[in-house]
């Protein structure tokens, strides 16, 4: 004969169960009725933008609640976008970079307003004020006084130590810290900075301390490597009112400013990351001040 308590507990058990079930479909009802018509708003802009491809997802409330590929990864080969796809994150690398600096500067290992020089005293601009002026700070917040002079790592064989070597050459176009001036080359710049403080590669240290404990686990840093997996988007752009495909571009010699490669099993976490104000789980990763 069954045990009455055994009896009673398996009943507010399932009254429990049943009541969690029903919060979790109404949760799951708002948000399928919040999100009604997005699909086809994401399918409206690509096609008016002209994207062959793209991935998406919407963080609410710390979850994850929508991650979806939409359209094409490979469009002559008709292979679809999806969460696991491949894409270059080109720019927004350059926040990776931004953090890798400080969780170095929470470490006591970098002072964000001690000029470059002081760690690496091989650093050197056209502008002697600006040599030993520039702090780390002025790297990330492009106001070196240089334009942009992407003609020297942009198709080159320069590694980051070559550019590093070279922007002493560069001749300024405006004063230093007079106007903000968007800057790939002082990010190789930082990272190469991360390799003479640690003694590891930028992509080493931004692994060990960004990635792994993020669980980010996909990404990788070259098309190279993008190219074994199964599944990676091929570049495209509009031309002339037709979408071609364009060569993969190695981005290794500027990459602390561009060459990451991820997804959307990945990026969600480190979006998480921000919106934590640095915390992962309960471990403060970078201090909110930095």
């Amino acid at each position: 004969m069954m045990n009455k308590k055994y009896v009673r507990f398996t009943l507010i058990l399932l009254a429990a169960s049943l009541l969690l079930y029903k919060s979790l479909s109404a949760q799951k009802s708002a948000q399928v009725k919040e999100l009604r018509g997005f699909n086809k708003f994401i399918i409206q802009q690509m096609e008016e933008w002209e994207v062959p491809g793209c991935a998406v997802a919407i963080i609410k409330d710390g979850k994850v609640i929508f991650s979806e590929g939409f359209c094409f990864r490979d469009v002559w080969k008709a292979l679809k976008v999806t969460p696991q796809t491949l894409f270059a994150t080109a720019s927004c690398t350059k926040a990776f970079t931004a953090t890798a600096i400080g969780i170095l500067a929470d470490e006591g290992k970098i002072e964000w307003d001690t000029p470059v020089q002081n760690y690496v005293p091989t650093f050197k601009l056209h502008d002697p004020y600006a040599t030993s002026h520039v702090t780390v700070q002025d790297l990330l917040c492009h106001r070196s006084g240089l334009a942009r002079h992407d003609a020297l790592w942009y198709g080159s064989s320069f590694t980051i130590k070559d550019i590093f070597d070279r922007i002493r050459h560069l001749e300024p176009n405006l004063d230093f810290r007079s106007a903000w001036q968007y800057s790939n080359i002082m990010y190789s710049v930082a990272g190469y900075l991360i390799e003479q403080i640690t003694g590891k590669t930028w992509e080493e240290f931004v692994q060990e301390r960004i990635f792994h404990p993020h669980g980010m686990n996909s990404r990788n840093f070259s098309f190279e490597e993008s190219k074994t997996s199964s599944d990676f988007s091929l570049p495209y752009a509009s031309i002339e009112n037709e979408v071609k495909e364009l060569p993969f571009r190695d981005l290794t010699n500027i990459g602390p400013a561009g060459s990451i490669i991820s997804n959307l099993v990945d990026m969600p976490q480190w979006l998480l990351f921000n919106l934590q104000k640095g915390k992962l789980g309960e471990q403060q990763i970078l201090s909110e001040e930095k």
